[in-house]
């Protein structure tokens, strides 16, 4: 997780040139349709349905699915997406804790089921990848 959150860092004074809607962005615009390609080879799909886009079929039961774009996270920057990817831990959906009230398992509700990506991901597709999202959520 070091090795990438120094990466953005790094890249942050490009992100600020690069940024003309945004100065103060750290993560830079990166391509959408690159981002839904990492989604779907990294099976972002399993857990998770995006507004209005025909995704592989997951082979989770749908109370796992979290549904991204669209109205639910209207506002969310590419810097939202990115931080909650490389640190799923830092706030807790709350349909995720609905979801593992409703199934028993209150301590489930209290931990991201996400795995951290932080060494499967390189920095272009963290920045791909909260693109599309961003992309999706307006």
């Amino acid at each position: 997780m070091k090795k990438l959150a120094i990466l953005i860092v790094a890249a942050a004074p490009l992100a600020f040139a690069a940024d003309q809607e945004d100065p103060n962005r750290v993560v830079p615009a990166g391509s959408p349709d690159k981002g839904k390609e990492v989604f779907i080879a990294k099976r972002c799909y399993r857990c998770h349905t995006v507004e209005e886009e025909k995704l592989p079929e997951s082979d989770l039961p749908a109370i796992h699915h979290i549904h991204l774009g669209g109205t639910a996270f209207a506002g969310w920057t590419r810097d939202r997406f990115a931080a909650e990817i490389m640190n799923p831990e830092h706030v807790i959906s709350p349909q995720h804790q609905a979801a593992m009230i409703r199934v028993g398992d209150r301590l489930g509700a209290e931990n991201s089921p996400m795995p951290h990506f932080n060494d499967a991901l390189t920095v272009a597709d963290l920045i791909a990848l909260a693109s599309y999202l961003e992309e999706r959520s307006k």
